[in-house]
């Protein structure tokens, strides 16, 4: 994932898929049986970086689904309880069978 960053702006950004706030999780349009692995992501871009990543689990057991609609939200920080979002085109997720 690569952001764009206005001239100066330093501020740490942080990437998501889930739209979740101060613990709660208010939303999550992954497929079912799909989480992020925390450990392979890099989720928390500061100064000037603009590139991260996520990474996706699918569990041996998630259900097989075609083209489900997600996007990649960054959150940019105004506060300690307020943040802007800004969303990425929508992406499709596939999760196949498991044989």
């Amino acid at each position: 994932v690569e952001i764009i960053r206005s001239e100066g702006f330093d501020k740490n950004v942080t990437l998501d898929l889930l739209y979740q706030h101060l613990s709660s999780k208010f939303a999550d349009t992954l497929p079912e049986g799909v989480t992020i692995n925390a450990k392979e992501s890099q989720t928390l871009l500061t100064g000037t970086n603009s590139k991260g990543s996520i990474t996706l689990t699918a569990a041996a057991n998630a259900p097989a689904v075609e083209q489900q609609l997600c996007c990649v939200m960054a959150n940019v920080s105004i506060n300690f309880v307020m943040k802007a979002t800004y969303s990425s085109r929508p992406l499709l997720i596939t999760v196949l069978p498991n044989e």
